[in-house]
């Protein structure tokens, strides 16, 4: 948890599609509604890659507990300079 440094655990529900495609053959178009495309090599596909990507994709970037709450605020001490503000004052 970002708050609390506490662990614990969530669940992550995400599907996605991609489409595998011979090296060379990708779309020369980029289009951000299209499936992504992976380009492979030979006859063999890294699909553990293509779902490690997606998965960092889908994981929250700051993690938060349920109920989890921020600390209240500690006053800080007076700085070095805090004097001068009185003087300035006048």
């Amino acid at each position: 948890c970002v708050v609390t440094l506490d662990e614990f655990e969530a669940e992550l529900t995400e599907s996605f599609t991609v489409r595998f495609v011979p090296e060379g053959a990708e779309s020369p178009e980029i289009d951000p509604e299209a499936e992504d495309e992976i380009p492979y090599r030979g006859r063999t596909i890294d699909l553990g890659e293509a779902v490690s990507e997606q998965l960092a994709l889908a994981l929250d970037l700051y993690p938060r507990r349920p109920g989890a709450l921020l600390p209240e605020a500690e006053a800080a001490p007076p700085g070095p300079f805090a004097g001068l503000g009185a003087l300035r004052r006048r």
